[in-house]
């Protein structure tokens, strides 16, 4: 592995660049992304459709004469927000995987999964234990929604306000999973020249004046994507669900809609990692870092 040598080009990127090379990342290591996000998502994904047959059994048996619109706003807004929380935990390894990339043509999914596990308790704590505090809006708004038909309005709109707080709390520290994956910034600092991850995790997200604007404009572009990837399996799998009994109709529909909505999370983790790259590199010298690492490794090898 070379340091100076990158499948990506190491250098500052606009906005419009980086959701340009995300796509390229994807297309490039599609299969290994697969690989590595499948089976994680395919557990969120059973664990969401049980929670929410279990919060919305009736749904199972749409009474006559329901047009369907409710059922599916309700399923859109409850698993949007349920994916939003589990993502960064779920998406991991693709992070992983990613830095991997970086340097090597084909990651081996042993050293990712080896990483994983070198990290494992840092990331459960931080993205799994204190980030359960952010499902419990989720569950109220599943306790809410079960409500009269005359008052679903109101509710369905409480839990888009959810939804924007969960996404406004995300925004504030993006760059978590990268910190504790990719930098094993530890907890605690054990040696002096440790840098325990709080320290080392407000000193990047200080170095981002645009992080509003970029939350912003990053929020809508994931919208979009979610809408067009909802829609496009709509299309496809909805004369299938309409041919099928409604129990079973309804569960192919919540798995074509997470289906939908995780694809789009894996994107979006891969324009999150390219973002911290490029945060990295104009307040970092990162790419001076890894030249003179380079270098040095260099000299190392031939003496």
């Amino acid at each position: 592995m070379e340091l100076d040598r990158t499948f990506v080009a190491i250098r500052e990127r606009s906005g419009s660049e980086l959701l340009d090379l995300a796509l390229l990342v994807c297309r490039r290591h599609g299969l290994g992304l697969l690989a590595i996000a499948a089976p994680a998502v395919a557990c969120f994904m059973a664990v969401n459709t049980v929670t929410y047959l279990l919060w919305f059994p009736e749904q199972l048996q749409p009474t006559p004469g329901d047009s369907g619109d409710w059922r599916f706003l309700c399923e859109l807004t409850s698993l949007t927000m349920l994916i939003l929380v589990e993502a960064p935990l779920a998406l991991a390894g693709v992070t992983a995987f990613l830095g991997k990339a970086v340097f090597m043509e084909r990651p081996l999914v042993r050293l990712v999964t080896k990483e994983l596990w070198e990290t494992a308790t840092s990331l459960l704590y931080f993205q799994g234990i204190r980030r359960f505090s952010l499902l419990m809006p989720v569950l109220a708004v599943f306790t809410v929604l079960r409500v009269d038909e005359t008052e679903r309005e109101s509710w369905w709109w409480l839990g888009w306000v959810i939804l924007v707080v969960v996404l406004f709390v995300r925004s504030m520290r993006p760059f978590l999973i990268e910190l504790i994956v990719l930098e094993r910034a530890p907890r605690k600092a054990r040696r002096s020249a440790d840098v325990p991850l709080a320290q080392r995790s407000q000193q990047l997200h200080r170095a981002q004046e645009d992080w509003l604007g970029r939350a912003v404009s990053n929020g809508v572009v994931a919208v979009v994507l979610a809408m067009m990837g909802v829609g496009t399996m709509q299309f496809l799998i909805g004369p299938l669900v309409h041919l099928l009994p409604a129990a079973v109709g309804q569960l192919v529909e919540l798995i074509g809609i997470q289906t939908a909505l995780w694809t789009v999370a894996v994107y979006m983790t891969a324009h999150r990692f390219l973002t911290y790259l490029d945060l990295r590199i104009r307040h970092e010298g990162w790419e001076v870092e890894l030249l003179l690492r380079a270098e040095a490794a260099r000299w190392e090898a031939a003496e």
